[in-house]
C-alpha cells in the first residue's frame, strides 16, 4: 500500500506529536533524531527538511505546549472574587488542564533533570499567573494590617509544591487515594490549607 503523502503543515504536526510522546517517555537526551523519524515513518533526511536539529524540534514541541497555556479570564469572572475563591478556580483549571495532558507533566519532570534552558523557561512561566496573583494578595493583606509581611517567595513555593504534588500523584504516580478523589474538592482542600498557613482563613466558595 502506498504511503499517503502529507502536506508540509500536516507532516510537521505529526512530527511534533510523535516527538512530544517520545520526549515525555525518555527526555530530551534520551531520544535520537533517528528514533523520532522511525516512529513518524520517514527517513531522518525528511525530518531534517522540517527541523535542522533535534534542539529546534524540541523547542517547537515546547512552543506548541506553551501556546495552549490556560486563560484564566473565565475563572476570574465565574464567581466570588475573594482571594481564596479566585485562587481555587484558577487552580482547578490549571490542574485539570495538566491532567488532560500527562505528556506535558512528564516533559516538565524530565526537563528539570535534563537542564534544558528552553524547557525551564516555558515551565517556569506557567506558574507566573499564580505567583503574581499570590504576591499581590499578600501585599494587599499586609497593607490592610491583616498579617505581617511574609516571605512571599517561600509562600509561592509552598503553593507550587502542593499543586505539583497533587498533579504528580494523579497523573504520573497513579496513587490510588488521590486518583479516586474529586479534583475540585482536592484543590479546594489544598487552597483552604494554604490560606490557613498564611493566617488568612477565608472560606472557599467557587
Amino acid at each position: 500500500m502506498a504511503r499517503t503523502r502529507l502536506k508540509g503543515a500536516e507532516r510537521k504536526a505529526s512530527i511534533i506529536a510523535v516527538a512530544k510522546r517520545l520526549f515525555a517517555r525518555a527526555g530530551y537526551h534520551g531520544v535520537s533524531v533517528d528514533e523520532i523519524a522511525r516512529e513518524v515513518g520517514v527517513s531522518p533526511a525528511i525530518l531534517y527538511q522540517h527541523y535542522r536539529s533535534k534542539e529546534t524540534l524540541y523547542q517547537d514541541v515546547l512552543s506548541e505546549m506553551s501556546c495552549r497555556r490556560d486563560s484564566y479570564r473565565d475563572a476570574i469572572f465565574a464567581g466570588p472574587t475573594d482571594f481564596a475563591s479566585l485562587l481555587t478556580r484558577m487552580t482547578v483549571r490549571f490542574v485539570r488542564s495538566m491532567l488532560d495532558d500527562p505528556d506535558y507533566i512528564r516533559i516538565e519532570l524530565l526537563s528539570a533533570l535534563d537542564g534544558t534552558a528552553a524547557a525551564q523557561h516555558v515551565f517556569g512561566n506557567r506558574w507566573r499567573h499564580f505567583t503574581d496573583y499570590i504576591r499581590y494578595e499578600i501585599e494587599e493583606a499586609a497593607q490592610r494590617g491583616e498579617r505581617p509581611v511574609a516571605d512571599v517567595d517561600a509562600v509561592c513555593l509552598l503553593f507550587r509544591g502542593m499543586v505539583r504534588e497533587l498533579v504528580y500523584a494523579r497523573a504520573v504516580l497513579g496513587e490510588e487515594p488521590y486518583c479516586r478523589g474529586d479534583v475540585d474538592a482536592q484543590v479546594g482542600t489544598l487552597v483552604s490549607m494554604f490560606m490557613r498557613a498564611l493566617g488568612l482563613a477565608q472560606a472557599v466558595s467557587q
